[in-house]
């Protein structure tokens, strides 16, 4: 929805102009379950568009998996 995606667009916008370093921890929605219901496959839908717009803003990604830290930001980006 709009709201939804005037939301997003709002915490992009703090997370660039913040006046100091910010850290967010997130589940990556592609390693898990789809979600059986419809309510449950938007929030990882949009979870997804949030973690992919905060990080093309963010001076550096990490994925953690097993404790081993794997550094994302030089990686290529997937386009929208």
């Amino acid at each position: 929805s709009r709201h939804v995606a005037r939301a997003r667009e709002d915490l992009v916008d703090a997370w660039r102009d913040a006046p100091t370093d910010v850290v967010a921890v997130s589940n990556e929605v592609g390693l898990g379950l789809v979600p059986p219901t419809a309510s449950g496959r938007l929030f990882g839908d949009e979870l997804g568009r949030v973690n992919a717009a905060l990080s093309a803003v963010s001076d550096r990604v990490v994925l953690v998996v097993a404790g081993r830290v794997l550094d994302l930001s030089r990686a290529p980006v997937v386009g929208p």
